[in-house]
């Protein structure tokens, strides 16, 4: 031991005897941590990767492809924090009561080939994201069934379910 309050250092050789570099001791707890702050930064970059290329793909065009490709890195760095938001009753709420706002579904144009007056006669439908874990919960494309029966030019009955 060195002086007082200094850690031991080992004396580590490069395979053949030589010296090699001093290592200092870590505990499993502290392994542990340095691993688990290495995976949340790693899917932070994912994350941050997979933003960037969602854009180009937009840029392209392929706006699905991106989407996924962003959603699912989200998540994987959603889940690489979700303990830490369930360590303290705020990150509880976050995760899981918190209301973030709402997804709007409208039909599309391609829903009704030849009738591009019918896609506004339906109101929005809204599907609520609360709590992070909402992300999970829910599969996209997100997506709603909307009928329609024409009964005469520009006159629509409407259901939806």
């Amino acid at each position: 031991m060195r002086g007082h309050g200094e850690p031991d250092q080992v004396s580590a050789t490069d395979g053949d005897g030589a010296p090699g570099m001093d290592v200092e001791p870590v505990g499993v707890d502290e392994m542990i941590r340095r691993d688990r702050v290495k995976a949340i930064s790693d899917a932070r970059k994912t994350a941050r990767k997979a933003r960037l290329e969602a854009n180009d793909q937009k840029a392209k065009g392929e706006d699905d492809y991106g989407i996924r490709l962003y959603r699912a890195a989200v998540e994987g760095y959603l889940r690489e924090v979700e303990p830490l938001f369930k360590k303290t009753e705020t990150g509880r709420r976050l995760w899981d009561e918190k209301r973030y706002g709402v997804i709007q579904v409208t039909p599309q144009p391609e829903d009704f080939p030849g009738d591009t007056s019918a896609t506004k006669q339906f109101e929005q439908k809204q599907i609520p994201i609360e709590g992070l874990n909402a992300l999970f919960e829910m599969s996209p494309p997100f997506r709603m069934e909307f009928h329609y029966v024409k009964n005469g030019p520009g006159v629509l009955d409407r259901t939806s379910s």
